[in-house]
């Protein structure tokens, strides 16, 4: 049996009550929620643009580098860094073999067709085309931490706004309150039946308007950045502003035939591997070229893009079909050149 004085015990006593009363004021206090959580995913924004660009940031990404966490050192764990895959992956912490979104499109074998990520017959198309397939998140296996939130607060709202399909449902999860993307064969906004029958008002009212009329023709300047018509070949390496050029005669139609070449190239790559689990094919059309072939600041634009084009023949296929694949250097030329081998 222990036995204290009195005195002593009460001394202690109060000591440790005030110590727990300092420790619950300084840490014991919940944070404040935040009223509003925005994410943002900007794609094929490198991390080298916010070193690059720094001193044309002077708002939004200037406050995000000064007073937000940047990370230095991120890695992808997944292979296949493609959009749906991001997009799927940065609000569950799921890689493409929990997630179940391994591409932005893929071969299924059950319906013997070519569906994307977020493709579901069950659904309808709401606005737009009318009787169109819908899209909704029930190929994404895991939750986000949209869903999260709402089993926490079911009275909180989860809305996933963006140009593409997939980026808007599958950040979202698969209780979001509502997703809408823009359909460009119909120059519409539309949403889905997984989320409602009819579009919302907000919706209805931009698609009637039609405010994206007022932007054909226009010139698409930087916020707050430097001017985009200042922007002149002394800023930029000697083939980027050979694309800047071309990209000025470039049309909305063109663009729209470009992407519709990417997506008939995707299908007949999943048609191959429907019958076939592996093309094993070289990394490169030939041995790797002399250092200065292919430099950047070559003046001679379609000369670069020529040699780049006639040794990445076999690459530039997945690039464009969205599939995995490896590289491997496997054998050694005469001259001690890496010969490798894509699978």
């Amino acid at each position: 049996m222990l036995f204290a004085d009195a005195g002593q015990v009460n001394r202690r006593s109060r000591t440790f009550l005030f110590s727990l009363a300092i420790v619950t004021t300084l840490f014991g206090a919940p944070p404040k929620r935040p009223k509003l959580v925005l994410a943002i995913v900007v794609d094929q924004f490198r991390y080298d643009y916010l070193l690059r660009f720094r001193g044309d940031y002077r708002s939004g990404l200037l406050r995000l580098l000064e007073h937000g966490a940047v990370f230095h050192d991120a890695h992808y764990l997944h292979a296949a860094t493609v959009t749906a895959v991001g997009h799927s992956t940065f609000l569950t912490g799921a890689t493409p073999s929990v997630s179940g979104i391994v591409a932005n499109e893929w071969y299924d074998r059950e319906t013997a067709r070519t569906i994307t990520s977020v493709f579901d017959p069950r659904t309808k198309q709401v606005g737009g085309i009318p009787n169109r397939p819908g899209a909704s998140p029930r190929r994404l296996l895991v939750d986000t931490v949209g869903d999260e939130l709402k089993m926490q607060a079911a009275d909180s709202k989860v809305v996933g706004i963006s140009i593409k399909d997939r980026s808007a449902i599958l950040p979202g999860g698969h209780m979001a309150d509502g997703a809408y993307w823009y359909d460009l064969d119909a120059n519409a906004w539309v949403t889905s039946t997984y989320y409602r029958d009819t579009l919302p008002d907000w919706a209805a009212k931009v698609n009637r308007e039609q405010p994206y009329t007022r932007s054909i023709g226009a010139s698409w300047l930087p916020f707050d950045a430097k001017d985009a018509a200042a922007l002149s070949q002394d800023d930029v390496e000697a083939v980027t502003w050979k694309r800047v050029v071309d990209g000025r005669t470039f049309t909305a139609a063109d663009y729209a035939a470009s992407v519709a070449t990417v997506h008939r190239i995707g299908r007949a790559v999943a048609r191959f591997f429907a019958d076939h689990d592996l093309l094993l094919t070289p990394t490169m059309c030939q041995l790797p070229y002399p250092l200065g072939v292919l430099d950047m600041m070559n003046t001679d634009g379609a000369a670069y893009m020529a040699a780049l084009q006639a040794s990445t023949g076999f690459t530039a296929l997945f690039n464009f079909a969205g599939n995995p694949a490896i590289t491997l250097p496997l054998g050694w030329s005469r001259s001690g050149l890496p010969i490798g081998a894509q699978f």
